[in-house]
């Protein structure tokens, strides 16, 4: 504690005895006035009476509501300034937490920034991916805390980066060529094994289907052979067939797999023969 601390000390507190007032005398008289009129009914003669005792509830009513807040007031007048001494001096703390407060947090963040530059040094030594991991993809909010030792944070982090070699080194060695970007991809997303093992067999079912679908269309019947025009109608037959001549072009063609789907169904429909080349 800082030198001369002080508490606050209630020295004086609010009266513990009820506030005496003639409240049992009220009530019993208000509950002779509800019994005399509930159910009383005014005659037209009888209305001018009836608006004088309404005007009479009335202020009786506004004479205790009124007395109620001037006691309120009188009872709270005390606490109030008392509590507003009290914000004053509160204010007056705020003032040196400040202080202190600021230079606190720059302290902080210099500890965070060493321990930052110390965990880099750590990871440029541990790291053998080169640019494929990257420092603040593995760097954890848990090594940056002030709570876990350095030489911790240290140790964490390069069997971090010693797990993660080590992992796609092995997938390196059950990787199919043909997937290896979409694979590795998969696992430096998330540093999961399993999910980039399984990312590898949905590619292979993808592949296992296209050659399907590519089979199928290989095998398909071809058209059956037109007879060659006689020549009474081979003017005719020129005249329907125009640029009829097969013939064999190639394409690189981009799209989505359903687009893909579509053209093969195109081209069974219209007994073009095609060949998928990988």
């Amino acid at each position: 504690m800082t030198q001369g601390y002080t508490e606050l000390q209630i020295i004086t507190q609010a009266p513990k005895d009820p506030i005496q007032a003639n409240l049992s005398a009220l009530r019993e008289y208000i509950a002779l006035v509800t019994k005399r009129f509930e159910g009383a009914l005014y005659s037209d003669d009888q209305i001018k009476l009836a608006k004088k005792e309404r005007a009479d509830l009335r202020r009786l009513k506004e004479s205790i509501d009124t007395k109620r807040k001037a006691l309120k007031a009188a009872w709270n007048a005390p606490y109030i300034a008392f509590e507003n001494e009290l914000k004053e001096i509160l204010a007056q703390i705020d003032k040196p937490v400040m202080l202190i407060d600021h230079q606190v947090k720059d302290f902080e963040a210099r500890q965070k920034q060493a321990r930052r530059d110390y965990l880099q040094e750590v990871f440029d030594k541990a790291n053998t991916l080169g640019a494929l991991l990257s420092f603040d993809k593995v760097v954890t909010d848990e090594m940056l805390r002030a709570s876990v030792t350095q030489a911790r944070a240290g140790h964490d982090l390069s069997e971090k980066v010693a797990k993660i070699a080590e992992e796609v080194a092995n997938l390196e060695a059950l990787l199919n060529p043909a997937y290896r970007t979409e694979v590795l991809s998969a696992y430096f997303k998330d540093f999961n094994f399993a999910g980039a093992l399984l990312k590898q067999k949905e590619l292979e079912t993808e592949k296992a289907m296209q050659e399907a679908v590519l089979g199928a269309a290989e095998t398909a019947p071809e058209p059956t052979p037109t007879p060659a025009p006689t020549q009474a109608t081979q003017a005719d037959t020129k005249v329907a067939t125009g640029n009829g001549l097969v013939q064999t072009r190639r394409f690189v063609i981009t799209g989505t797999s359903p687009q893909f789907a579509a053209l093969k169904r195109f081209c069974w429909d219209n007994n073009i023969k095609f060949r998928e080349v990988m």
